[in-house]
């Protein structure tokens, strides 16, 4: 009897020990390798990944489905090389669905309805981000994952360039005020330190609001049929270089729905040659201690719509005023 005891008592103690490895192995972050060009599927790796996980991307996903992130802590990491193809599909090539510290480097979104969607509560970072060649939209940051009126622009917004040559607008400003906390640590070299040496990309965006987009290293949105970047109830941080240019319909930069763009000393916004407004404010707030800069944008190059956006100068500040044509908004 005895003997039996401990034996159960043994076996009792060695699942115990089992369970905890096992807990100890979901928790733990793991790297998975995609080799799309020998026919691996992006989408299917991500769906079945648990959070935490970080994987490498290998040659050109031609996507059956959108890829949907879910999960928090989930790295996808092209290292600079690898693309994901929409296929010409009629949905987003890459989405990010209510998941805290996403992580998305070194990678081209390409040919789809939508290039990079991230909502419903998303903490996204963007660091060396190409997104091309979608139908529709580059990148949408929306609170609702959904854009009003399905995307359509308000045809009351009357759009027009100022008469005579001018100058490229280009502001190297001061913010009146933050619009984060003064003591926010900015999530880019927390991103840098864990793609080298890795880490929980969650600890990155713990300080973050919900539906918060960071911009790192250079992330561009060029040559996509309508908006290079719509920020929609959201909060977008640009600590790298955000290129919008090129893109077809209304705007290279549209923010609205109480949205606050945040630019850092070290970050910058440059919008050239988009069909309508280089950036378009409408019910949102700009801080810009960084760069922005528009230049040969078909519409107004700077068009702030019932919103403000702060600049400051030598002599004091100036506030950024609704609709001002002659675009020397800071002078």
């Amino acid at each position: 009897m005895k003997l039996r005891t401990v034996i159960i008592v043994l076996l009792l103690i060695l699942l115990i020990l089992v369970f905890l490895i096992l807990a100890e192995c979901q928790t733990s972050q793991t790297t998975k390798t995609v080799n799309c060009d020998d026919g691996d599927s992006l989408s299917e790796f991500v769906a079945e990944s648990r959070s935490g996980t970080r994987i490498i991307v290998n040659g050109t996903c031609r996507e059956n489905k959108a890829v949907v992130v879910t999960r928090d802590a989930i790295i996808i990491d092209g290292k600079g090389t690898a693309v994901i193809d929409g296929k010409g599909n009629n949905r987003p090539v890459l989405t990010i669905k209510g998941a805290k510290g996403v992580v998305i480097n070194g990678l081209t979104v390409k040919n789809g309805k939508l290039g990079i969607t991230s909502g419903l509560g998303a903490k996204t970072v963007l660091k060396d981000v190409i997104v091309t060649e979608n139908t529709r939209n580059g990148i949408v940051v929306s609170k609702t994952g959904k854009l009003p009126g399905k995307g359509e622009p308000n045809p009351d917004i009357k759009q027009q360039k100022p008469a005579g040559e001018s100058a490229p607008l280009s502001f190297n400003l001061s913010p009146i005020g933050e619009a984060v906390a003064d003591d926010f640590s900015y999530p880019c070299s927390c991103v840098d330190k864990l793609l080298n040496d890795g880490g929980d990309s969650g600890t990155c965006t713990a300080a973050l609001e919900d539906n918060t987009m960071v911009v790192c290293g250079a992330v561009s949105s060029v040559g996509n049929g309508w908006v290079g970047m719509y920020v929609l109830s959201s909060d977008l941080i640009t600590e790298g270089r955000l290129t919008l240019a090129d893109n077809g319909y209304y705007a290279g930069l549209y923010v609205g729905n109480e949205s606050t763009i945040t630019v850092t000393g070290n970050g910058a916004i440059s919008a050239e040659g988009n069909t309508g407004s280089g950036v378009h404010v409408y019910e949102s707030t700009m801080f810009v201690s960084g760069a922005l800069e528009t230049s040969n944008n078909s519409g107004l190059e700077l068009f702030i719509e019932e919103a403000d956006a702060y600049c400051r100068k030598p002599a004091g500040d100036i506030r950024l005023i609704s609709s001002d044509e002659n675009r020397n908004h800071c002078e």
